[in-house]
């Protein structure tokens, strides 16, 4: 099982009309729970309308405040559930570039 560690950058994506991607380094691990601190983002291809982005992953650049969530388990994985956040699941980001469509 692949297990939510400091240090590790994690990715979500949310959005109604949108894709927004989001990334976070883990922080803090408690049992049950996980602090992150967000990752600000550049373009990789294309650009705000539509593309490809990754985290810049310079903690100084840092994107929000810590935020801790609860750790829960599926598909053999970990993943933070950010029920009362605006992404959802928060799972390993894979080191890929991610599609985003900033466009309404």
């Amino acid at each position: 099982m692949k297990k939510i560690e400091v240090g590790d950058i994690l990715y979500a994506s949310w959005g109604y009309s949108m894709t927004l991607p989001a990334w976070a380094r883990v922080i803090k691990r408690t049992a049950k729970m996980a602090t992150i601190v967000e990752l600000a983002s550049e373009f990789v291809t294309g650009d705000w309308a539509g593309g490809t982005s990754m985290p810049i992953l310079d903690e100084r650049k840092r994107h929000t405040e810590a935020k801790t969530f609860k750790v829960k388990e599926r598909d053999g994985g970990e993943f933070l559930d950010g029920a009362k956040s605006y992404a959802k699941y928060w799972h390993h980001w894979d080191g890929e570039p991610k599609y985003h469509n900033h466009a309404d």
